[in-house]
């Protein structure tokens, strides 16, 4: 039994099966690639798994029970988060913003704590080796690679568990980023 077992799942839009009867299982700590032309479904399954789609049939397992997902806070609460190929940062917000939205430090008196914010932001930055990235600039500016990277970063302080990453790969954007692995964590 692995840690987490998608069984059989289904998806049809407007009649049309999107995923059929698809199965795969990955245990903590591995990795797990989706290939295939664009509409084989891989963008679909991996919603389905975030809570962004129901299923119309099949069943999620995680460490073997039976996990009602219903809604990308119902993954969260599994330890479940995902980078879209869409990414879902306010461009003319920084870095720092971004990554903490609805939850930034407050002062007593309840402003932003900008201070605490960008100290918390180069600390976070810093633990997942991407220190280079400055939390206070605007994240329309930077390249596409950093704001995955961002991405991600927000993804797993969001759940604190797996991280589904949706990305489009071409020619032109084929170097490795660095900084996927937090410290001292699988």
């Amino acid at each position: 039994m692995a840690d987490l077992e998608l069984i059989g799942i289904s998806k049809l839009f407007g009649g049309q099966y999107a995923l059929k009867d698809v199965s795969m299982s990955c245990n903590r700590g591995e990795v797990r690639a989706l290939l295939g032309e664009n509409g084989a479904g891989k963008s679909t399954l991996l919603k389905v798994l975030a809570g962004a789609y129901s299923a119309d049939s099949g069943s999620i397992h995680i460490f073997g029970k039976v996990a009602k997902i219903s809604s990308p806070k119902d993954a969260m609460k599994y330890g479940i988060g995902c980078v879209y190929q869409e990414l879902s940062f306010i461009p003319d917000l920084t870095v720092a913003q971004n990554i903490f939205i609805g939850r930034y430090p407050r002062t007593k008196s309840g402003r932003i704590d900008r201070k605490k914010l960008y100290s918390w932001t180069r600390e976070l930055l810093k633990e997942y080796e991407i220190d280079t990235i400055d939390p206070e600039t605007k994240v329309g500016s930077l390249s596409l690679s950093k704001k995955q990277m961002i991405e991600e970063v927000f993804a797993k302080l969001e759940t604190d568990g797996s991280v589904c990453i949706n990305m489009q790969f071409s020619q032109q954007d084929s170097r490795p980023v660095p900084g996927r692995e937090r410290k001292g964590r699988n």
